[in-house]
């Protein structure tokens, strides 16, 4: 079984960089080694490298930007990757913190080749914008490798695939120091020495852990591989480079979060009425905004105009060190039917002008009149906060039975005479509250004004509205 692997070497300094643009020598430092594990081209330039010891970093630059380093964050990151290659191979997991595994199988008949695959699979990380080497071979653990001595290619001969692995110094291909020494005391420098002896003498110098590893670079002991299921959830967290204290700032690395949660709506069909956006301040408080649409929305714009309208008021306590965003409520998006050749509508739908509303004056400062299941005409109106389809819905259904355009807000005897064009329509309701009995009549004055008027069974006539 042909199997590809694609390494990323570098996902939280790529994150960083897409989200906040760095014009100084910047490291990410692991916290528990205190060496250097990132680095951007301008630290490079200082001549300082991987594993450095962060004093010997700062030595090289004083003004030199560190960042912790945070697992979390990259494996949020494999998450977004995997997602956004999900629609493309079927069979794709997560490795670690900075790779990914892809089962290629039946994948090549629906691409006609390995060639096919490839394009597409590299077309799609081009649009994630990441540092990343692929490989391919006909083990999990052999892809891998390859992968990290940054072959970059995907190949089907096995024979080329084993030319490649042989030429590969036993440091690439084992990571444990205690395998890389306990191996050089034996004078075997790379892999093709190391195939030249038999498993039986492996046996009895090496540990249980590496002869099993061993296998699995050769294919012959399964890796133990779960693939990614989708979850119907978006959650990223990202630590900023630097920390920030006005929402002006901080809507500038929100940005790429909102793209990216564009980006897994759009592949998947989905839209989201409600974000929550969370922040962490220098002392490790954290604050949260839900963000709400009146429609499902995935345009990333739209959600960033809502959020600047919702958080333009909002005064940061302190400085901001990371912020995430997070959605869980997603429903698949509904398409509105477009006339192909119809009036190009460029006004806001009621929808669109409530989000803003609500955004910039607070969902309980916006209402619009509704209406609601009642028979009695006076509760038949309501102030609502939200706007659905069920509302225009029961406005067809008034108009249908011919209800008045302007009701008034308290019925008002009538004075003057009519003439009955159409009724009675019985009203006979709310016997467990305000009980009514009304037969209602489509009349005419003598102004000509179309009337909406009602008798009770008293024989007392009341107006209660006009057509118009």
């Amino acid at each position: 079984m042909l199997w590809g692997y694609f390494y990323f070497p570098q996902l939280q300094l790529d994150i960083l960089q897409q989200v906040q643009s760095c014009d100084q020598p910047l490291v990410i430092v692991d916290g528990h080694s205190n060496h250097v594990v990132q680095l951007n081209e301008l630290a490079i330039a200082q001549g300082i490298k991987k594993q450095m010891g962060l004093a010997t970093a700062a030595s090289l630059y004083h003004q030199l930007q560190v960042i912790p380093y945070h697992e979390t964050t990259e494996q949020q990151a494999l998450i977004h990757i995997v997602e956004s290659l999900y629609d493309l191979v079927a069979d794709i997991a997560v490795d670690e913190v900075n790779g990914v595994f892809i089962r290629f199988g039946n994948m090549l008949k629906l691409y006609k080749g390995l060639d096919g695959l490839k394009q597409s699979l590299l077309a799609r990380l081009a649009d994630i914008n990441l540092c990343f080497s692929y490989a391919s071979a006909y083990s999990p653990i052999a892809a891998k490798v390859l992968a990290k001595s940054s072959l970059n290619q995907f190949y089907t001969e096995e024979e080329q695939l084993n030319v490649e692995l042989e030429r590969l110094a036993i440091t690439q291909v084992f990571e444990s120091t205690k395998d890389q020494e306990q191996l050089a005391r034996l004078g075997i420098k790379r892999l093709a020495q190391l195939n030249q002896i038999s498993f039986g003498e492996l046996s009895k110098r090496f540990s249980h852990s590496f002869l099993s590893y061993f296998l699995q670079l050769q294919g012959k002991q399964p890796l133990a591989i779960t693939f990614y299921q989708p979850k119907p959830r978006f959650a990223q967290e990202i630590e900023l480079l630097y920390e920030i204290s006005t929402i002006d700032i901080l809507l500038k690395p929100l940005a790429g979060l909102l793209k990216r949660l564009a980006s897994f709506l759009v592949l998947r069909g989905l839209a989201c009425q409600m974000l929550t956006l969370r922040c962490r301040y220098r002392s490790s408080d954290i604050v949260c905004w839900d963000i709400r649409s009146a429609e499902f929305c995935d345009n990333a714009d739209k959600w960033h105009q809502l959020v600047s309208l919702q958080l333009e008021k909002v005064q940061l306590k302190e400085p901001v060190v990371s912020i995430g965003l997070f959605c869980e409520q997603l429903t698949l998006k509904v398409v509105t039917p477009q006339v192909l050749f119809g009036q190009r509508q460029s006004q806001l739908t009621q929808l669109e002008l409530m989000s803003l509303l609500q955004a910039k004056l607070g969902i309980d400062k916006v209402k619009r009149p509704t209406f609601c299941s009642e028979h009695r005409p006076e509760l038949a109106n309501q102030m609502s906060t939200t706007l659905t389809e069920s509302s225009a819905a029961s406005a067809e259904q008034l108009i249908a039975n011919m209800r008045p355009s302007y009701l008034l807000a308290t019925p008002q005897p009538l004075t003057c005479s009519i003439d009955v064009i159409h009724g009675p329509e019985r009203i006979e309701t709310g016997w467990w509250q305000h009980s009514v009995i009304r037969d209602y009549f489509i009349a005419r004055n003598g102004q000509g004004q179309w009337c909406w008027v009602y008798r009770e069974p008293n024989q007392q006539w009341f107006i209660h509205g006009y057509f118009g």
